[in-house]
């Protein structure tokens, strides 16, 4: 696995982040399953938000994708499978 993130904060309590994350398959051809189609994963997310006396914020966004994986192990999970996965979040928190 490899990681790495940075953050960097500004004034008045805004900040911004971004990060990566490397992640190997798990899972052997023999034992390859399309419900949880596992892959080399490359994971890339960038945000910002601020944080406050009572309320805080975040926006983020997130890319996860792997190069396709082909699986030839003899029964019906035979085949090429891609992965490509992207996500917008949103948080709002009240401090009270």
């Amino acid at each position: 696995m490899v990681y790495s993130g940075v953050k960097r904060s500004f004034e008045n309590g805004y900040w911004a982040a971004g990060g990566y994350f490397y992640s190997p398959n798990s899972t052997t051809d023999r034992d390859f399953s399309p419900i949880i189609p596992d892959t080399d994963l490359h994971v890339a997310s960038l945000g910002f938000g601020h944080k406050g006396k009572r309320w805080d914020w975040a926006l983020s966004g997130q890319i996860i994708t792997g190069p396709a994986r082909e699986v030839h192990n003899g029964n019906v999970a035979d085949g090429k499978y891609n992965f490509f996965n992207q996500a917008v979040n949103m948080s709002v928190t009240y401090h009270f």
